[in-house]
């Protein structure tokens, strides 16, 4: 494994900025034309999440070389095991469980750089293919090549057969050899054996990650072939130990959560949420200044807040949006002989040449959640409804338990801790947690009191959004005939 790069390196390795000053370009408008056709790929600006990936990737590739240290053998094992039980439903009690290698998923908004992050972080920060002899000095005795990435797209037919024709063809293209995907492409190869096939290849080859793009495409698939499909990667990495890596868009999400197993297994090395940027954010305006120097125009001018704005406006902070509206203004301004960018040409070029995702940006700017659905996998909305889903079931527990016991002054605290541990709930929910409580205490005196406790704590809870200790403490002190040693 390469050392760990702190901040300042890896900013150093990845960042892309291929500026051009104004006076060197070219007069010819064809020669700054064609400049401007690979324009992306000169400039790449890192923020902080490029390096919150980086990390989350060096840990479970870290880990999988760790944990094979003390596990060789063990992945042996299990790979003829695997392979001499492919029928075998009860695959899992003949195979040893190896220490757990976490996996690490990525979703967000489709267009903001999450899966070209990962392939440049993976070329760049972690080594090419590397030979390994038994004599390093004199290269004899070839043992293996080590394969430290392989990325491969989550099949729309969700078959294994699909995933190990695409995991093949990259294996051959990492190796330059033409070997693998000739050998296993042919359809004698049953799922369950090409399933063996790819932990042995990946375990030979000392493989440090897999990375699964596309995970959205799962959606599409019947259940059963999706249960198969994510049972094939359990056994990755619990049986073979490798770390995999999910990206998706927020369309994800419903599959993520469908299923505990699933989700405990994607989430193990963390989630990472990657949204758009957002207007009047720092990173936003850091972004744009960057980009903002990546012309070829021989008048840029200056990037105004009214510029700012338009750039917003057409992207709503989509990145990929973002510089392919940059790169369109100024192909545009120089057919029509400009050479200076305005926000009324950054509006046209949008509304001329991107008609077709107006619809999409349209709806996220939107709060009409009817058209937000229309397009899920740029719709954020489905983490908060997953937010609000978690606090409503865990307020109707708290509910059921109240209304099913009769609570002691020390029940009332448990449940007390239990609310004040909850997800964030409404003013609504707190108060109607409150009066659950207040009906459930049966003693006389109490019973007595409650009305003006109710009265009193309604005034006192609604719009407070901190605890619901105010309306314990009332039930306990609103008056000297109730004595918390006397609740049941």
């Amino acid at each position: 494994m390469p050392p760990r790069l702190s901040l300042q390196e890896f900013v150093q390795k990845m960042r892309v900025n291929h500026f051009i000053n104004p006076d060197d370009l070219p007069q010819d408008v064809i020669e700054r034309r064609n400049m401007l056709s690979i324009a992306r790929f000169q400039w790449f600006q890192v923020t902080d999440k490029h390096y919150e990936i980086y990390n989350h990737i060096y840990d479970i590739v870290n880990q999988r070389y760790e944990v094979c240290k003390g596990e060789y053998f063990n992945i042996v094992t299990n790979l003829k095991d695997w392979e001499a039980n492919i029928n075998n439903k009860d695959l899992c009690l003949s195979l040893k469980k190896l220490y757990a290698v976490d996996n690490l998923t990525i979703i967000g908004m489709p267009g903001v750089g999450k899966s070209s992050a990962v392939e440049n972080i993976l070329r760049i920060c972690f080594p090419a293919p590397i030979k390994h002899f038994n004599d390093s000095h004199t290269l004899q005795h070839y043992i293996t090549t080590q394969v430290f990435s392989i990325k491969v797209n989550c099949p729309s037919s969700g078959s294994i057969k699909g995933i190990a024709d695409s995991f093949f063809r990259h294996l051959d293209l990492a190796l330059g050899v033409d070997m693998y995907y000739r050998k296993y492409s042919n359809s004698k190869w049953s799922a369950e054996k090409l399933a063996v096939a790819i932990g042995v290849w990946c375990h030979q080859h000392h493989l440090g990650c897999l990375c699964i793009d596309e995970l959205g495409n799962m959606d599409k698939i019947r259940s059963v072939h999706r249960k198969a499909l994510m049972n094939f990667f359990k056994n990755l990495s619990e049986y073979v130990a490798i770390p995999i890596i999910f990206i998706g868009a927020y369309d994800s999400v419903q599959i993520m959560c469908e299923n505990y197993q699933i989700l405990r297994r994607l989430e193990s090395g963390g989630i990472v949420v990657w949204d758009k940027l957002q207007k009047g954010d720092k990173e936003f305006e850091t972004v744009l200044k960057s980009m903002w120097k990546l012309q070829y125009l021989k008048n840029p001018g200056q990037l105004t807040k009214k510029m700012i704005d338009a750039y917003y406006e057409v992207s709503e902070g989509i990145l990929s949006k973002l510089i392919n509206i940059h790169i369109a203004a100024q192909k545009r301004a120089l057919q029509l002989k400009l050479e200076t960018l305005n926000e009324d040409l950054i509006r046209q070029v949008d509304l001329d040449s991107m008609q077709l995702s107006r619809p999409i940006i349209d709806s996220l700017r939107s709060n009409d959640q009817h058209r937000k659905n229309l397009y899920g996998d740029v719709n954020s909305d489905v983490l908060t409804a997953l937010k609000t889903t978690k606090a409503t079931t865990q307020l109707d527990q708290i509910l059921e338990i109240i209304s099913k016991s009769t609570l002691t002054a020390e029940g009332i605290k448990t449940v007390e801790t239990i609310i004040n541990n909850t997800a964030e709930l409404t003013d609504q929910e707190k108060y109607k947690m409150s009066q659950a409580l207040i009906d459930n205490v049966t003693t006389k005196e109490v019973k007595e009191s409650k009305e003006s406790v109710t009265k009193d704590s309604q005034s006192s809870i609604i719009g407070n959004e901190s605890t619901l200790n105010g309306i314990y403490e009332a039930v306990r002190n609103n008056s000297s005939t109730v004595n918390p040693a006397t609740i049941k």
